[in-house]
């Protein structure tokens, strides 16, 4: 956009649909879940996470193949579900 004439940017804020002008703003819920203090259930949580994932047959399941095939898929799935939100924002259908 910063290779546009001053007009063409306006044309272009008019040009998209008044329902995606007035869409919802993603926020970064998780920095914010994260500036909260932790409750007691919380410091409970990642304690008892902590413990577990220290033992010894979960070292064992980190290194395993199912385990490095579960993460590829949380990739692929988290970068399918980026690129599905660019393509619906990019979208020019009225029916998204």
């Amino acid at each position: 956009m910063s290779e546009m004439t001053p007009e063409e940017p306006e044309a272009y804020n008019e040009s998209i649909p008044e329902r995606k002008r007035e869409a919802l703003v993603v926020s970064d819920a998780a920095e914010e879940e994260e500036e909260q203090e932790k409750g007691i259930f919380g410091r409970a949580k990642d304690s008892v996470k902590q413990r577990i994932s220290s033992t010894e047959s979960a070292q064992n399941f980190y290194k395993s193949d199912e385990y490095q095939q579960i993460e590829k898929l949380r990739s692929e799935y988290s970068e399918f579900k980026n690129e599905l939100k660019d393509q619906i924002d990019n979208s020019q259908s009225p029916l998204i």
